[in-house]
Formats: C-alpha cells, sequence, structure tokens
C-alpha cells in the first residue's frame, strides 16, 4: 500500500497539508539510539511492598480506635456519668 493511498480515504479539510510529506522521513536509521548501562550495583533506598490489609478496612480501624480514645478520655473526666456534655435550657425567674 502506497502512501498516497493510506491517505486517500482520510478526511482532510485542506489537501495541501500532505503536500511537503515524505515517505523517506519516516525509516529508521541504522543508527542505534544510545542506552545508559549501569557499571556499578547500589542498593535501592526504597523497597516497595504491598500492605497486608486493606487500605478502607486500616482507615475503619484508625476511626475506630480514634472514637474508643475520645470515650475513655470522658469517661476519665467524668462527663460519662452526666450522659451529655450539653446543658439543658433552664427559665430564668426575670421572664415570663
Amino acid at each position: 500500500m502506497s502512501t498516497t493511498e493510506f491517505l486517500k480515504g482520510l478526511p482532510v479539510y485542506n489537501a495541501n497539508n500532505f503536500t511537503r510529506f515524505q515517505a523517506d522521513s519516516f525509516k529508521s536509521s541504522s543508527k542505534k539510539p544510545s542506552v545508559y548501562l549501569q557499571t556499578k550495583d547500589f542498593p535501592p533506598e526504597q523497597t516497595i511492598t504491598t500492605e497486608g490489609s486493606n487500605i478502607f478496612l486500616r482507615f475503619l480501624h484508625q476511626q475506630w480506635d480514634k472514637s474508643s480514645r475520645n470515650l475513655k478520655k470522658r469517661e476519665t473526666n467524668g462527663d460519662a456519668e452526666n450522659g451529655t456534655r450539653k446543658r439543658q435550657k433552664t427559665d430564668s425567674p426575670g421572664r415570663t
């Protein structure tokens, strides 16, 4: 298949866009690209490992631990005996 046959069926708004196309420019060159070869073996600074637990489950456990710590703090402060931290609004004697 020639280049003109390949480009023939493509939708083109301007046919002059392909006038400077040269098929020879896309041929691969005989020169190989340069590649870096490491001469010394350095130990990796970090190793990537997979977690044993699911991220979502780990998040839920963290939230549960935070809430249980907050409950223990409330119990030690004596707030657990009252039931709530908020006080009920009482009517002031000057208002009717």
